[in-house]
């Protein structure tokens, strides 16, 4: 186990090892887009196709994130929308 794995445990032991799993997975996709020097937004159509899932799921999943305070996400509406996300990891 990490020291991550072991530090969201210890903060948030009541969220899933699914949920751990899915914010681990975004902050490693999120890091090597920033080491690539490209700006870190994940689009709902990238999550569907690295996580093999529909769009409900993918909300579901993103919802989870939110609600256990892993992830800081800013919404943006409209055709082809994407969440942006800025922060994965324990927030607050």
């Amino acid at each position: 186990m990490t020291d991550l794995v072991r530090t969201l445990l210890a903060r948030r032991p009541y969220v899933s090892e699914g949920t751990l799993l899915d914010c681990l997975e975004l902050a490693e996709w999120l890091g090597l887009r920033i080491a690539a020097g490209i700006v870190p937004e994940i689009t709902t159509a990238e999550m569907m196709t690295r996580w093999q899932c529909s769009q409900s799921t993918v909300s579901r999943r993103i919802a989870a994130l939110r609600e256990h305070q892993l992830l800081e996400v800013t919404d943006h509406p409209g055709p082809g929308a994407y969440w942006a996300v800025y922060r994965v990891g324990p927030v607050g």
